[in-house]
């Protein structure tokens, strides 16, 4: 009988503490979320010694069409040049935000025009403003800060960062009376125009839009042509 009283009480000893550590971890992880990744990940670096760290970007979800006569029914296309960008953390502090700003030649436009994704003009930083109406800015959750005195920076392998002295073909959600955008098509939104104004794709795993685009326009001169003023559907 001792004998049994001893192994339901070592039982119920394991079961308080495997109970407690449940908890604890599940406590941990609510306040973890409460506190956001970023803020997590300092926490963490600064107590292992660290003063830089690499996170992946947030996942994207990004939308899709069919074809090139569907995108142009509902994106603007736009030649676009890097021209300035500028990293902060998001007005709630839980993001990193690289903010671009492009010189722009916009061509052709959706018969529906609206963008409800695109970032306020609130957040953009003060010295995109003001913009003329040959320029847009777009709003990417990439880029690299200091927080607390460790230096946190964010990728996406599959959505490369854009460079100054490049020129893309995009396509986006354009809210033009604050010429701010949305790259809803993700990496499928943007092409690269090489030096010869062929299109070849912003991401190696995203290549359907600039093949389109090839086997319709065969370059940027042409695309232009055959695009500039012109709305869609027609």
């Amino acid at each position: 009988m001792v004998i049994k009283v001893i192994i339901g009480t070592l039982i119920l000893a394991l079961g308080l503490v495997f109970g407690f550590q449940r908890y604890k971890s599940s406590q941990e992880l609510i306040d973890a979320m409460r506190r956001g990744r970023l803020a997590t990940a300092v926490e963490r670096a600064k107590a292992s010694g660290k003063r830089e760290i690499k996170l992946d970007a947030p996942v994207g979800y990004y939308a899709a069409v069919p074809n090139l006569a569907d995108a142009l029914s509902h994106y603007t296309t736009v030649l676009a040049e890097p021209i300035n960008e500028s990293t902060q953390l998001s007005s709630d502090g839980q993001q990193i935000e690289t903010w671009y700003k492009f010189k722009a030649e916009f061509l052709s436009k959706p018969k529906i025009n609206g963008c409800d994704l695109c970032p306020s003009a609130q957040n953009m930083p003060a010295k995109f403003q003001p913009l003329q109406q040959d320029e847009l800015v777009l709003k990417r959750y990439i880029g690299s800060i200091m927080i607390d005195g460790v230096t946190v920076t964010v990728n996406d392998d599959d959505f490369p960062v854009f460079k100054r002295g490049e020129q893309y073909f995009m396509f986006v959600k354009l809210n033009p009376t604050m010429g701010v955008a949305s790259l809803e098509l993700g990496p499928e939104a943007v092409s690269v125009i090489d030096a010869n104004g062929r299109f070849s794709p912003f991401s190696p795993k995203h290549q359907i839009s600039s093949r389109h685009l090839t086997e319709k326009y065969i370059d940027s001169k042409s695309a232009k042509a055959a695009l500039h003023n012109r709305r869609f559907p027609e």
